[in-house]
């Protein structure tokens, strides 16, 4: 059966290729989660001008991940806080207030986020080294790993 994907799908294709997968993968799968649309010809047809949209889209995309890189890789980010018992934080801070503090810094990106290599749970004052991966929140596998990593650096 021919469908027309989506997002990318590893090991299947790119968003906008035609692929030909096994009609219970495509039915029960693919098209219900609207990873992919049914291979009609008239889908087939309109394919190939939403290829030429959804390229310029992954290119636009993977230049917001550069520039998310490029703005925070080997930066030092100083966050503030006021719960403090000495050098120790009286609530920890967690991968969403450290996803708060680069937006603060840098700027929402539309398309791109960061995704970060553990789950921080910082209870200390003092420079932490965060390491992360830029991903895309609209489906999309860049052509080259997007990594680096930044010092958070807790004061009171």
């Amino acid at each position: 059966m021919k469908v027309v994907l989506l997002v990318d799908v590893k090991g299947l294709g790119r968003a906008g290729d035609i692929c030909e997968v096994k009609e219970g993968y495509a039915t029960n799968y693919l098209i219900p989660n609207k990873i992919a649309i049914l291979g009609s010809s008239e889908n087939l047809a309109h394919a190939s001008s939403q290829k030429r949209k959804i390229s310029e889209d992954r290119a636009k995309n993977q230049r917001e991940a550069m520039e998310l890189l490029r703005s925070i890789n080997n930066q030092s980010i100083v966050h503030k806080v006021a719960n403090t018992r000495g050098s120790k934080l009286k609530s920890p801070i967690k991968d969403t207030e450290i996803l708060n503090v680069v937006e603060k810094k840098t700027g929402k990106r539309e398309g791109v986020t960061l995704k970060f290599s553990a789950k921080y749970h910082i209870k200390e004052i003092g420079k932490h080294v965060i390491t992360f991966a830029v991903v895309s929140t609209k489906g999309f596998n860049f052509d080259k790993e997007v990594v680096g990593e930044f010092v958070l650096d807790v004061q009171s």
